[in-house]
């Protein structure tokens, strides 16, 4: 009895083991994407993960990871490792979601996790920027003489780190003091702001900046000579050629208007309006409209006592230009319509006549006469000269203009220009 059971028992295995050899069955794994909770890591490290030991999708033909909800923290994903990094001192969390897509079978599978990223042991300071215009930040203590520079984009915001130390700062308890500059078509302007923060270690102090002024940039175009400006009636400034005036002006939210006038030597005196706004940039570009003449007494002892100027297709010399006299080392100018010829004859005290014909005066063309007194240069019939010049010069300009400058052109202030002729 004892062997038909051992015999009876074999046969049974036997039976069992061809029938799971017959079948060629094999054991199939549900698919799982597990991650963690949270990840963690400082603001100036590299986290690095091997999402291999989340998954048991890794022979599933080379899975590709993906990620979203990163807004601060910077994602490389290569193969199953997965770096995270920050930039500019951000530190936060943030919910991602990971998604795992298998090659062979197209199996989806997603997670979230939260990645906390800690800040340094520093003190940090939210910058926002609520001006249109960029800015420059220098930040230090009170008093200190190093600063700690930085920069914030128009209407944006910027997160600045302080370690202990920097720029005289305590950050285990300080008050930093932040100095801005508004930066205008890319140019530094000398607008400078205060305001400041209290410092301490692992947090981040809330700061604000604006920019309350309006600008007002008057720019000449002008290659040759300086023009000068009135703004609002005031006295007069100085624009050397090729420069710019700028001026800030605090309309405390209203709407103001600036009424400017301005000359020059290439330009005929003229006036304009400009409105200033809050956190405002008013450019005018003023541009050369005359060509001008210009007359140097650079004798020793002679005195220029009339200067006539008229167009070269005029007969006659016209009224004497002069309410006064020019003294020695002294000079005047007159604006003239460009793009024609003139003629100019310059009288001393011996009543000695000095001309010049057919001036060809273009846009912003300087010519300047420098009167000496040589008596070889004077002439004895520049009126008959001036009507045979004028039987020459058959092309007339309506209405030419000859105005004298008002602007103080003796004043030491005052840069005598190149001549171009």
């Amino acid at each position: 009895m004892n062997n038909l059971l051992k015999i009876a028992l074999v046969c049974l295995i036997a039976i069992l083991l061809f029938a799971c050899e017959d079948n060629n069955s094999t054991l199939v794994l549900e698919p799982y994407f597990n991650l963690p909770e949270v990840f963690t890591f400082q603001e100036d490290e590299i986290l690095v993960i091997d999402f291999e030991n989340f998954t048991n999708l890794k022979d599933s033909g080379n899975p590709v990871i993906t990620a979203t909800g990163n807004d601060n923290i910077f994602l490389e994903i290569d193969d199953f490792n997965v770096s995270f990094t920050t930039y500019n001192d951000w530190f936060g969390s943030e919910i991602l979601i990971f998604t795992l897509t298998g090659n062979f079978d197209r199996t989806t599978l997603r997670d979230t996790v939260t990645v906390i990223v800690e800040p340094d042991e520093c003190a940090n300071i939210l910058i926002s920027n609520l001006s249109d215009n960029p800015a420059n930040l220098y930040i230090h203590a009170a008093g200190s003489s190093s600063h700690l520079q930085d920069f914030v984009p128009a209407n944006d915001s910027k997160i600045i780190s302080i370690e202990d130390g920097d720029a005289g700062l305590n950050i285990f308890g300080g008050h930093a003091i932040i100095d801005y500059r508004h930066v205008l078509y890319n140019e530094e302007v000398n607008l400078t702001s205060s305001t400041s923060a209290d410092l301490s270690i692992n947090t981040a102090a809330s700061v604000e900046i604006d920019n309350p002024y309006g600008c007002l940039d008057i720019e000449s175009y002008s290659q040759s000579a300086d023009m000068w400006v009135n703004i609002d009636y005031g006295s007069p400034e100085i624009i050397p050629a090729w420069e710019d005036l700028t001026k800030f002006y605090d309309p405390e939210g209203i709407t103001t208007t600036k009424f400017i006038e301005y000359n020059g030597y290439t330009l005929f005196a003229d006036e304009i309006t400009a409105t200033v706004t809050e956190d405002s940039y008013t450019r005018l570009d003023i541009y050369p409209d005359a060509g001008c003449i210009w007359v140097y007494n650079n004798s020793n002892s002679f005195i220029i006592t009339q200067v006539y100027i008229s167009p070269s297709s005029q007969s006659t010399w016209g009224n004497n230009m002069l309410s006064s006299t020019i003294e020695p080392s002294e000079f005047y100018a007159w604006s003239v319509t460009p793009e024609m010829l003139w003629d100019l004859k310059v009288v001393d005290n011996y009543d000695d006549e000095f001309p010049v014909f057919n001036l060809n005066i273009q846009t912003d063309d300087v010519y300047i006469y420098d009167y000496t007194g040589f008596r070889a240069a004077k002439s004895l019939t520049a009126d008959q000269d001036k009507i045979e010049n004028a039987k020459n010069n058959q092309i007339t300009i309506t209405n030419p203009r000859c105005e004298a400058n008002n602007i103080p052109i003796n004043s030491t202030n005052y840069t005598k220009p190149l001549s171009i002729l």
